[in-house]
């Protein structure tokens, strides 16, 4: 028999996978100066990292799963969203064709 349930532990990762994917966008938001998205951001970290830490004082072996998922969200964060602030917002023009 398992010490932890395997449902919870792959729960628990994708928990803590989502988790610090908010948590870079929270950053960002708090970056780019925009005050209520960051807040909106904020607060869905700290739902989802209550619920994440209720697991781990339930059961220590909850921990590993975390750690996995956390060190994936943020690699797949810095990985896919790596360009630099300023680059983000480009706005449409369009050209005019001169005759």
């Amino acid at each position: 028999m398992l010490p932890f349930d395997p449902i919870t532990f792959v729960s628990v990762f994708l928990g803590s996978l989502i988790l610090d994917i908010v948590w870079a966008f929270t950053i960002r938001r708090v970056a780019q100066g925009r005050a209520f998205q960051a807040a909106s951001y904020s607060l869905f970290t700290t739902l989802i990292n209550g619920i994440i830490i209720t697991e781990f004082v339930r059961n220590w072996w909850y921990l590993l799963p975390s750690a996995a998922g956390a060190f994936i969200g943020n690699y797949l964060t810095v990985k896919f969203d790596s360009r630099p602030l300023h680059r983000r917002r480009k706005k449409l023009t369009l050209k005019k064709k001169v005759s």
